[in-house]
């Protein structure tokens, strides 16, 4: 497992890739978007994220895995789309980013 592995639900399959209508609200612009952000502010690398659909969750159903620990597992409602899909899990990277310099700076 990835150190940041998401797993959604089939009917958030849509909200991984680029639309041409809101490219700033799919997944995979999202993080990329992230990184460069992290890397510049706290010199920090995001590490891989695994993006992955999982039959065995609910149609709206996210869970968010840091360090194969489970983070976040909820349902999405009809009207939480891309955006809250995005916002939550660029919540918990930086919340990684955070923890993992609070450490560096315990050393």
């Amino acid at each position: 497992m990835e150190a940041i592995q998401v797993e959604i639900g089939h009917e958030l399959i849509q909200y991984v890739i680029e639309t041409k209508n809101q490219p700033s609200f799919d997944l995979i612009y999202r993080i990329r978007q992230l990184r460069s952000e992290l890397q510049i502010a706290l010199n920090f690398d995001v590490p891989r994220v695994r993006i992955c659909d999982n039959s065995n969750l609910s149609s709206r159903q996210l869970r968010i895995y840091i360090h194969e620990k489970i983070v976040f597992d909820e349902h999405l409602n009809e009207w939480q789309g891309s955006e809250v899909l995005c916002n939550l899990l660029v919540e918990h990277i930086n919340y990684l980013a955070h923890g993992s310099l609070a450490l560096t700076n315990q050393i």
